[in-house]
């Protein structure tokens, strides 16, 4: 597989590889929330490696917040722009009271999205998912918006991310209809990943349970790894 990582900060980096052959329609250098692939942070450096994305047949609910820069938040764009040899498009000063803000996205709706990566157009991915248990959701990002994209943020009441002839990508919805926001309009600074939680249907194939916050344990009856589903299966015939 050919890694193609491009650098957005210093320590933050997303990318896509090669399109893994039935797992990916279509290479994207940032990858968009709702897309599957390794966590390859550090203690130095984030980082986050695309191998493949979901087909969605209904748009995935995403929740929006908006919050004030503080020291710690604004070093890490700060980090991110000067990376890339170019000013910030918002500046902090840490006398001045009113603070400029960033944005936040983060999949809301978890429950249909596991009910679509479960469905029989994306078998592929699962079943490659399930082979690897390194494999995890973006499932949320923190970013500046570029002026024109901020206008329509500030007007949108709701967010989606849909399927497209180019892959997954982010919709904002308002009172005169909906636009599609491309994620090379957006300054990404960090990002969040969820793991999967995996258990068996009745016909004893692999399925995906749910998605949790890396660290927590997986509950009940599901696994991490599916394949110590089958050390159980195994144990209960025993």
């Amino acid at each position: 597989m050919r890694l193609s990582l491009f650098p957005l900060l210093a320590a933050l980096l997303l990318g896509a590889c090669a399109p893994v052959p039935g797992l990916q329609r279509v290479e994207t250098k940032i990858p968009c929330i709702g897309a599957v692939g390794e966590d390859r942070s550090t203690l130095f450096k984030k980082a986050f490696q695309k191998v493949g994305e979901p087909t969605l047949a209904i748009p995935i609910g995403v929740s929006l917040n908006s919050y004030a820069f503080d020291k710690k938040s604004y070093s890490k764009y700060a980090h991110y722009s000067k990376n890339l040899g170019k000013r910030p498009l918002v500046a902090f000063v840490d006398s001045i009271a009113t603070k400029p803000r960033y944005h936040t996205l983060k999949i809301s709706d978890l429950v249909e999205l596991q009910s679509q990566f479960n469905s029989e157009e994306n078998g592929a991915l699962k079943s490659y998912m399930a082979n690897d248990d390194e494999l995890c959701l973006l499932n949320g990002i923190s970013f500046v918006a570029r002026p024109n994209v901020q206008e329509i943020i500030e007007n949108a009441h709701h967010f989606y991310i849909s399927d497209s002839k180019e892959g997954l990508v982010l919709e904002a919805h308002g009172h005169m209809g909906s636009t599609k926001i491309k994620m090379t309009s957006l300054e990404v600074f960090d990002f969040s990943t969820a793991e999967v939680c995996w258990s068996k249907n009745q016909l004893g194939k692999y399925e995906v349970a749910t998605f949790l916050t890396a660290g927590r344990s997986c509950p009940g009856h599901t696994e991490k790894d599916p394949h110590k589903l089958d050390d159980v299966a195994n144990y209960l015939k025993f």
